[in-house]
């Protein structure tokens, strides 16, 4: 049974061609940009797309999760390979890009384009190949929210250097600190505690609204972040 299994799993990965998957991804990066709610979700899993349209269905509420995955999604992108997930689920890897604003890259000494590993799951229902929410990293997202280990936020120094990278979405609850204030923000499907100083902190910084943030992760903990510019999401 073994044998016949990975028989299987050699056969799929050699009858799927990473072109069957981008040309998904490549439909998801296209609605986003023409903010299209229906189109974006349309490509998702059925169970990511239940849980979306549950939280973000209502019309007043679509804008603000393009606007949060827009912060996250690729200017551009590469190097597409394939792998195995469990069951017959494939992920697709690729080389993500992301266009770094001219003044912040004479402030971070930063290069024109940051590129990152991302992984998107990938799973056919009803024929058709349906995509989860893409994930930074080399390690596609699961069932359950990834959160922070704890709010225990460390220095500036326990994170990255630089300020390249940008997270948005909405506030799910604060806590103050010495030196600034926490906010626990849900990014996509997953919960990342970031780390505002106090310098950025807005009294309109509230639990319900859509903080657009731009820093650098955890080195060891890659669901903490520490902020260098903060501000709310326009509508």
């Amino acid at each position: 049974m073994r044998l016949l299994a990975g028989i299987f799993a050699v056969s799929l990965l050699m009858a799927q061609s990473p072109a069957d998957l981008t040309r998904v991804f490549d439909q998801y990066l296209a609605a986003l940009k023409a903010n299209d709610f229906q189109k974006v979700t349309a490509v998702y899993q059925s169970s990511f797309k239940q849980q979306v349209l549950t939280e973000y269905g209502a019309a007043d509420k679509q804008g603000i999760f393009l606007s949060a995955i827009a912060e996250m999604a690729p200017d551009s992108y590469e190097a597409a390979t394939v792998s195995r997930s469990e069951g017959q689920k494939l992920l697709l890897h690729i080389t993500a890009k992301k266009n770094v604003p001219p003044e912040i890259q004479k402030q971070q000494n930063l290069p024109p384009v940051m590129a990152m590993p991302m992984v998107i799951e990938f799973e056919k229902e009803g024929g058709q190949w349906k995509m989860g929410p893409p994930a930074f990293g080399q390690t596609p997202p699961t069932g359950e929210p990834r959160r922070p280990k704890d709010l225990k936020m460390g220095a500036r120094t326990d994170y990255n250097e630089g300020a390249s990278i940008e997270l948005g979405g909405p506030i799910l609850r604060t806590e103050k600190q010495a030196g600034g204030t926490v906010y626990v923000i849900r990014a996509v499907d997953d919960e990342v505690a970031a780390f505002v100083p106090a310098r950025l902190v807005q009294a309109a910084f509230a639990t319900g609204k859509i903080l657009v943030l731009r820093g650098a992760s955890h080195k060891v903990d890659t669901q903490k972040f520490w902020a260098e510019e903060a501000k709310l999401h326009e509508r």
